[in-house]
């Protein structure tokens, strides 16, 4: 279980406990029904592949291929596929977003709306927390997404942190939305030091637990390696790479240095994202 729900593990797959293949559409309903009946009341991970059967149900449906068949794709990868009604080959995308085919007509009660594959252009930009605008996914991972975006109320650009929840569960009802927390608390810490991102605000939306704070400009130390690397050359690269190494570590010691001034024991510090 512990991998089944692992930060690492990929969002299309995530969550799945027992996958069922009904001999029937009538049986998938009727099963389907009587499983979200017994199952009512617990607390379980979203499967994100899956449209849920109903709101907060565990039980989850998607339209797939019931046997492994796999083909290379027009960019020379191999990928799962299924057939059309005409027995063409179409790829059986495996993604962290429910898409059915267009031909496929789902058997099972529409009580949960399925949100159309890139969002509502006509509504405009997610708002979440009805605070911050986002732009842009920097990554998606299963614990959640990074995301670029802005305060609606100030205008000012912030990096949004998300927290799904029972990902990376443990045996004492913890996920990574207590890591979450506790980046935020070290964040509130290291406030006005420059050494880390102003936390702006912790807050829920749909379930989720999110974490915004302002977006620091620059370049993320692997883009400037590869930058440094390629363009400058060998004995510049290795002055300015010893020059950016102590820079570093004087902000880690000084964060850490902060942060237990503040009253956080050494086994208890989270060390922040640096700028």
């Amino acid at each position: 279980m512990g991998t089944l729900n692992s930060r690492a593990t990929p969002r299309g797959s995530s969550g799945k406990f027992i996958t069922v293949y009904p001999c029937s559409d009538a049986e998938a309903a009727e099963l389907a029904r009587e499983l979200h009946a017994v199952t009512a009341g617990l607390t379980g991970p979203r499967v994100l592949s899956d449209q849920p059967y109903a709101v907060g149900s565990l039980v989850h449906y998607r339209y797939g291929a019931f046997v492994g068949r796999r083909r290379l794709s027009d960019d020379g990868l191999l990928v799962w596929f299924i057939e059309d009604p005409d027995g063409n080959p179409v790829e059986d995308k495996r993604t962290g977003q429910y898409s059915p085919p267009p031909w496929a007509v789902c058997p099972f009660p529409a009580t949960v709306p399925v949100t159309p594959r890139g969002g509502d252009a006509k509504k405009g930009p997610v708002v979440l927390g009805g605070r911050f605008a986002v732009r842009e996914a920097i990554r998606q991972t299963n614990k959640g997404g990074v995301y670029r975006g802005s305060d609606v109320r100030t205008g000012a650009g912030v990096v949004i942190k998300e927290a799904r929840p029972h990902v990376e569960g443990d045996a004492s009802g913890g996920d990574v939305r207590d890591w979450l927390r506790a980046e935020a608390r070290t964040l509130e810490k290291l406030t006005g030091t420059g050494l880390a991102p102003e936390a702006v605000a912790l807050f829920e939306h749909g379930g989720h637990l999110f974490l915004a704070q302002d977006e620091v400009p620059g370049v993320t130390l692997r883009t400037w390696v590869a930058e440094h690397f390629r363009d400058v050359g060998g004995e510049r690269y290795r002055a300015d790479a010893m020059a950016q190494v102590a820079r570093l570590v004087d902000l880690v010691a000084a964060a850490h240095a902060r942060a237990w001034s503040c009253g956080t024991s050494p086994g208890q510090c989270h060390g922040p994202a640096g700028r």
